[in-house]
């Protein structure tokens, strides 16, 4: 039972991201794309005693890839608006590149079913044209599907959008200098006995150092919730008040999916901060110095 409960919180927080809903959902329309394929073409060439089932599952199949295409294609341009400025304009003209060849796979999918509905009417002839017809698009839907596929595979082995700077990339840390012993110095002469009686000091004593309550940002606790809060694409904007990166038509999703999140709240939690309100979405104030 724990290990159901840890894959289903594991399974919202990836949900609540929309780069990795969006990674998910990329899936469906590739998968559902090339099992339309054989099927098409047994729609083509079947007996017309099976041929009604078939078509029925290839509206279904087609339908299913437009479906699925609109929400990954939903998810991306969220996860485009988390990046921020955090990308080069060169890679963001690719971002932007890659979100207009998805649009079409959705207008690609109804055009495939249009024409296998056109493989309804008419007579015999008209209606095999439609099915041989249908099954190409269904050949060019694939294709077509794995050039948008590659597009966005570039942007993230190629380019690297979305993913963090790996270990093997990172200079090696620089060897710790050995410390270098203090000078010994010879005693100074006994010009006179000791005293019995210590004289009292004049110096200032040294003051206590500051303690971690009273210097909130040394507190060790904080780097982990700060460091969630960034990753969810949020940074302070003004004390207390955590803001998105870049704000615009997508921001009242997205503040919405982080308000349930359950990292993003136990990190604001922690650090005594909340969600900005309603109102200042569109204009967050300039980031805190």
């Amino acid at each position: 039972m724990e290990e159901l409960q840890s894959i289903w919180s594991m399974w919202q927080q990836s949900w609540h991201n929309p780069a990795m809903r969006h990674a998910i959902l990329v899936h469906f329309p590739v998968v559902l794309s090339v099992l339309l394929v054989p099927l098409a073409l047994l729609t083509a060439f079947w007996p017309a005693s099976s041929r009604k089932t078939l078509m029925i599952f290839c509206f279904l199949i087609g339908f299913a890839t437009a479906g699925t295409a609109w929400v990954a294609k939903d998810a991306g341009s969220a996860a485009h608006a988390s990046l921020g400025n955090t990308v080069s304009q060169d890679v963001d003209a690719k971002v932007c590149a890659h979100g207009a060849a998805a649009v079409k796979v959705w207008w690609l999918s109804l055009g495939c079913c249009g024409l296998l509905a056109l493989a309804c009417i008419g007579n015999k002839v008209f209606r095999a044209i439609a099915r041989l017809l249908f099954f190409l698009s269904t050949v060019a839907l694939a294709g077509y599907i794995g050039y948008v596929a590659d597009l966005g595979g570039r942007l993230v082995y190629v380019d690297r959008v979305g993913v963090g700077i790996h270990p093997m990339d990172q200079p090696p840390p620089e060897p710790a200098a050995a410390p270098t012993p203090p000078a010994s110095e010879p005693p100074a002469p006994i010009t006179a006995p000791p005293s019995a009686t210590p004289l009292p000091s004049t110096s200032t004593p040294p003051l206590p150092a500051p303690t971690a309550a009273a210097n909130p940002a040394a507190n060790p606790a904080a780097n982990p919730a700060r460091q969630a809060l960034s990753q969810a694409g949020l940074y302070e904007a003004k004390p207390g008040f955590w803001y998105l990166k870049q704000v615009n038509g997508y921001s009242p999703r997205i503040y919405n999916r982080l308000s349930t999140d359950g990292d993003v709240r136990a990190a604001l939690r922690s650090l005594g901060g909340q969600l900005p309100p309603r109102g200042e979405w569109a204009s967050p104030p300039p980031r805190a110095q």
